[in-house]
């Protein structure tokens, strides 16, 4: 059987198109991501009981820059909590003065607290979880040290720029440290 000519050039061309369409040669290549891993690093968690018109003081120590994502949560909705971060070193009389580096600066409500301090470089930080109101209080608290591309944390509590001026009294240490 002989096939015309003008047969032959319309199937070569039809299979020429075919092999285009499938990603033949010509394909482009896509270049491999380059955004950084999320990596998030535990710096602080724990639990414990707070007394009246007292701030528990903590401090974490981070090795590497990245966002210190901060959690405190506590029993009763009514009670009034705040949390605040600074850089060290920041003493409790130091921050009821307002002479401290404050990053972080956040009262209830809501419930839980929740905040970040964004581009946080390594070095020390100094954390005040403290209890406005005259019942004693079961808190938990939970600090991160958020590296790469994680995902920002959701339902952040509104901060203040403003100090703090509550009815505390004093200040323990490393109540949740065990």
């Amino acid at each position: 059987m002989r096939v015309s000519r003008g047969v032959q050039l319309l199937f070569c061309a039809l299979v020429v198109a075919l092999l285009t369409g499938c990603g033949g040669a010509s394909a482009t290549p896509t270049a491999p991501s380059t955004a950084t891993p999320c990596v998030q690093t535990t710096l602080l968690q724990g639990s414990a009981s707070l007394p009246a018109y007292t701030a528990d003081v903590e401090s974490v120590t981070t090795t590497a820059s990245g966002r210190l994502d901060v959690t405190f949560d506590w029993t009763s909705p009514a009670s009034t909590m705040l949390v605040a971060v600074a850089q060290d070193p920041c003493s409790f009389d130091q921050l009821q003065a307002g002479s401290c580096k404050v990053l972080l600066n956040s009262s209830s409500p809501p419930k839980p607290l929740k905040g970040s301090v964004q581009s946080a470089a390594a070095g020390t930080y100094v954390l005040f979880f403290g209890n406005t109101t005259s019942a004693v209080e079961s808190m938990s608290a939970q600090v991160v040290l958020s590296t790469g591309s994680c995902p920002a944390v959701s339902s952040l509590t509104t901060q203040t720029d403003e100090t703090l001026q509550f009815e505390i009294q004093g200040a323990r240490s490393g109540l949740l440290r065990p």
